[in-house]
């Protein structure tokens, strides 16, 4: 049932997310001195394993050291969704890893998440302009008239949510 309502191929073990939870507040108890360069090699052989709760438990990890990542990290993050195979994993990887780089990292980052919002990959493209964060948000309401032509998108399935690049909200900042 899980898989079906998380629309993945992923093997699930059935493990439920607060026991998941636990074991990652127990790993980062353990390794309080666990050098940020080693959560993104932890996350990605996670990942290699094709295991719904291993990627929680990897994503649980790098969200705790968040604020240390920086936009050289945003490979790591890319290869990550394009391989989520289900949207509870990428919608955890938007508001808490790649929207807070962004925040701190506008310039920087929002070049590589602009080159996203014209992906071919439809969870590429939908990390990158769904997810914004909260105050581009708010801005971006604020002056939708202004930007209502990077609004659009030819794409059916992603229409409603509305293409908008990086470097557009920027602009309109």
């Amino acid at each position: 049932m899980r898989r079906n309502w998380l629309k993945s191929d992923l093997r699930f073990l059935g493990t439920d997310t607060p026991s998941v939870r636990i074991e990652a507040r127990r790993w980062r108890t353990a390794h309080k001195k666990w050098d940020v360069e080693a959560v993104p090699e932890l996350t990605e052989a996670l990942w290699r394993r094709e295991v719904f709760e291993l990627r929680s438990f990897a994503l649980m990890l790098l969200v705790e050291r968040a604020a240390d990542l920086e936009p050289r990290h945003l490979g790591v993050l890319e290869r990550l969704l394009r391989d989520s195979h289900t949207w509870a994993l990428v919608d955890e990887i938007a508001p808490r890893l790649v929207g807070p780089l962004l925040e701190r990292h506008p310039r920087e980052a929002g070049r590589i998440v602009d080159r996203w919002a014209r992906d071919h990959d439809f969870w590429i493209r939908r990390e990158a302009t769904r997810k914004l964060p909260a105050r581009a948000q708010q801005r971006l309401r604020a002056s939708r008239d202004r930007a209502a032509p990077v609004l659009a998108t030819d794409d059916a399935d992603y229409a409603d949510s509305g293409t908008v690049s990086w470097s557009d909200v920027l602009a309109h900042l």
